[in-house]
């Protein structure tokens, strides 16, 4: 949708490329998003995938959401195997003359696409920036991280949402701009009409992909530590990329909630809203999607303190401990309480308000184009 700007601005054209509707996952969640906010200060056109990943290479038990539909607004012309759809994709984009290219960065199983793409649009004078949600993937060997890297410099500026991507990229790319700004809130989460019981004094909640570089295991220690396991009762949900009889077996000692499978936003919603405080014992990060969530429903953040989480969670908005360190992590379990999680929670205010898509949208167009002034829905919202 195009929103005009004030008079002697002009609306910009901006091509948004990465998965949408019906993908699934934090990445398809993000685009979806951003796409909604800048198509009320651009005239945008959302380019997305026809295959996303082979299914023998997803480790999850599908990358589509169950029932949802394909955006109308999207064009779904790129092939994991492919390169060809990603040449065509490249020049359908230029044929639209954008006056920017946002290419989402996660995967070094994306990345050849992504820097074929970028060097064909720049060859024809076109602005394009990086999404960036990692550097590189989490736990990537030495030389897939310089690999990832040196492909990641075929652009003409980046977004992040922590000061150590900012760093690093300042040392890769001397001089190309970087937008540094806090993963958004999610609002896409329906009001809550059945909520779930509350089981003990305090209800903890760890949410997400369940992958290595999350720390569940540490979590896992950590309660096992706890002075009084029965007053805290915990849920971990989300689907985990390895055997999930691994996981059950390594938490068969404790009383732990374990949905594991991916859930429904309604769902979703419900295991926030119950939760006193969410548990991110991440080994490493970039920023959260899942920090947001938390804060989009009024719920602190317990967390390590690697860079990516210490950027957005201090203690107004929650409690870090030292990364890989159950026993530290215990204590902060043992010095809380429901009332003391309400207070933090409602100081994430603050934040959400800060942090919702359009102003992050306006912030890239303001950043990268130049425009500055904005009316209409633009202006109304967040």
């Amino acid at each position: 949708m195009q929103s005009a700007t004030t008079p002697g601005t002009r609306t910009p054209r901006i091509s948004l490329i990465g998965p949408v509707r019906p993908y699934r996952g934090g990445i398809a969640q993000y685009t979806t998003s951003l796409a909604d906010g800048l198509s009320a200060v651009s005239d945008l056109t959302v380019w997305s995938f026809d295959k996303l990943y082979p299914e023998r290479l997803y480790p999850g038990a599908s990358d589509v959401e169950e029932g949802a539909a394909r955006r109308d607004d999207a064009h779904y012309s790129l092939h994991a195997l492919n390169p060809i759809s990603w040449l065509r994709t490249a020049a359908a984009v230029a044929r639209t003359k954008p006056d920017l290219v946002l290419i989402n960065w996660w995967t070094v199983y994306w990345q050849p696409a992504w820097f074929v793409i970028a060097r064909y649009l720049r060859a024809r004078g076109i602005k394009v920036v990086y999404l960036v949600h990692n550097l590189a993937d989490h736990d990537a060997p030495g030389i897939q991280t310089r690999v990832s890297h040196k492909l990641l410099t075929c652009a003409d500026g980046y977004v992040v949402h922590g000061a150590r991507q900012r760093e690093i990229l300042a040392e890769l790319s001397p001089g190309t701009p970087v937008l540094q700004r806090p993963h958004p809130v999610y609002d896409y989460y329906p009001a809550v009409t059945d909520p779930l019981p509350r089981r003990r004094r305090l209800e903890l909640l760890f949410f997400g992909f369940i992958r290595p570089y999350k720390g569940l295991d540490v979590f896992l220690d950590a309660l096992r530590q706890v002075q009084d396991p029965s007053a805290i009762a915990v849920s971990v949900v989300g689907e985990s990329w390895d055997d999930p009889a691994d996981l059950i077996a390594s938490a068969a000692d404790l009383d732990v909630e374990l949905v594991l499978r991916y859930v429904s936003n309604g769902e979703a919603a419900q295991f926030f809203e119950r939760a006193d405080a969410v548990v991110l014992p991440y080994r490493s990060a970039t920023g959260s999607g899942i920090v947001a969530s938390a804060y989009h429903h009024g719920k602190p953040v317990i967390a390590s303190d690697v860079p990516g989480l210490d950027d957005v969670v201090d203690d107004r908005t929650g409690w870090l401990f030292p990364v890989d360190d159950s026993a530290a992590l215990a204590a902060v379990i043992d010095g809380i309480d429901a009332e003391q999680c309400r207070v933090k929670g409602a100081a994430a205010a603050d934040f959400v308000t800060e942090n919702s898509w359009p102003a992050m949208a306006r912030a890239i167009v303001t950043t990268f184009t130049g425009v500055t002034t904005f009316t209409g829905r633009a202006g109304d919202r967040g």
